[in-house]
């Protein structure tokens, strides 16, 4: 008796566990839509395009998965019309016409998805294209050395004596592009400000240039991604 009572009681906790555990990320979602470090916030037109190519890609796997969930759901509570084949016993033979429908779905699930598939192939490549193609002559050239644990500024300006060094704070123009030359000089960092570019890899020895531009003025949080 006091068993049975026992595990009740544990299961009203459970389920009370659940209403209050569930809705909390969906409490917590809109709030990645915007801040001083989304991807979802673009401030500039390289970080643009990445949210562009985001947003397409959520919409269209949503659209499968409430495509595959309404079938699901379908195939769950559909009542076959004829008697004899509402048992729960496997279709050993099935009817050569309920076979050719299902062949005719898979094949049309098949070829769906390898159109998806080519679509995001596609958007991504012109999407890396078009971040690597806007060079600007005129963009205004910041060297950063990733050290642990901090970064090394240095704002290429002419004449030199007007070179200027900074640590983990970086000032740039609103509309103007910026050269960023990245480089390490003890492990592998990763630069990343995430409403104004994607993230880029610093190797040691090695000299990587990363472009972005702010369309708005704003304090915008960058991090290293590697650690």
């Amino acid at each position: 008796m006091n068993e049975a009572k026992g595990k009740r009681l544990e299961v009203k906790v459970r389920m009370k566990d659940r209403f209050f555990v569930f809705p909390l990320p969906l409490f917590l979602f809109p709030f990645a839509f915007f801040g001083p470090q989304s991807v979802l916030d673009p401030a500039g037109p390289q970080a643009g395009r990445i949210s562009g190519l985001w947003w397409l890609m959520f919409y269209v796997c949503l659209g499968v998965f409430l495509a595959v969930a309404l079938s699901v759901l379908v195939a769950i509570f559909r009542r076959r019309k004829d008697p004899e084949t509402s048992s729960d016993e496997p279709d050993r033979e099935p009817a050569p016409e309920r076979e050719r429908r299902m062949t005719r779905v898979v094949v049309s699930a098949i070829g769906l998805t390898v159109v998806i598939l080519s679509v995001f192939l596609f958007f991504s490549y012109t999407t890396g294209r078009s971040l690597y193609s806007q060079a600007d002559a005129e963009a205004l050239s910041i060297k950063i050395t990733g050290q642990q644990w901090w970064w090394n500024v240095e704002y290429d300006l002419e004449p030199a004596s007007d070179i200027v060094h900074t640590a983990n704070e970086i000032h740039i123009p609103v509309g103007r592009p910026v050269k960023f030359r990245l480089t390490s000089t003890d492990v592998i960092h990763s630069f990343w400000v995430p409403n104004l570019n994607g993230k880029k890899d610093l190797i040691p020895g090695h000299e990587i240039v990363l472009t972005f531009q702010a369309d708005r003025a704003g304090e915008y949080r960058g991090q290293c991604a590697e650690f």
